[in-house]
């Protein structure tokens, strides 16, 4: 999902891990194969949140598919809500 908001520096980091996505067709395929694959474990916040983020990759959306997993895996309530994602998303000028 990062590789999506920021193509440039994340295809580098990337294939540092993942040597077979060659480019951004490949980066998204393997995205919506991922959202796909996480219809069977996650929960409905977590798929309206990458679902949301899939029609419009944006930081503050990526930030509520984060969040949004963290409270599935942690199993209980996390303090980073709407105020900390506002203040990750900022543009600084």
């Amino acid at each position: 999902m990062l590789t999506v908001l920021d193509p440039e520096r994340g295809m580098e980091k990337i294939k540092e891990f993942r040597p077979d996505l060659k480019n951004m067709d490949d980066v998204k395929a393997e995205l919506k194969t991922e959202m796909l694959n996480a219809v069977l474990f996650a929960n409905d916040e977590v798929m309206k949140a990458m679902s949301e983020f899939s029609k419009n990759p944006t930081y503050e959306n990526y930030l509520k598919s984060v969040v949004g997993m963290r409270r599935e895996l942690w199993g209980r309530k996390t303090k980073v809500g709407e105020d900390i994602i506002g203040e990750l998303t900022k543009r600084k000028p």
